[in-house]
């Protein structure tokens, strides 16, 4: 199997290219999509297929898998919306629980 994928990215300041793919459960879906973690933005991955077999041509490259891949840069604050609500729910009526990052964004939760 072909590992080429095609990438639409915006095209901005070199740091955006120093990119980490990683997997957090959607805030509104609750299922693993992945996301690409910048030094200043995360973006979410989106994929875009037609239903019907397609190819795309990418200079001289025909790629058999006409799937591509869009970025959209998002708000790094809907991803942690689910669990800082989940805290809030899990905690005593009237009170505020103070968690660590790395607790709200703890493997176990994704």
């Amino acid at each position: 199997s072909d590992s080429t994928r095609l990438l639409v990215h915006e095209i901005g300041d070199y740091k955006t290219m120093d990119l980490e793919c990683v997997s957090f459960n959607h805030p509104k879906y609750k299922e693993p999509t992945w996301y690409m973690l910048g030094r200043d933005h995360i973006y979410e991955l989106q994929k875009l297929e037609d239903e019907n077999e397609s190819s795309v041509f990418v200079g001289d490259f025909v790629m058999e898998d006409g799937a591509m891949y869009m970025s959209s840069r998002i708000d790094p604050l809907f991803l942690l919306l689910p669990s800082l609500i989940q805290n809030r729910i899990s905690s005593s009526p009237g009170k505020f629980c103070f968690s660590p990052i790395q607790q709200l964004i703890s493997p176990e939760e994704h």
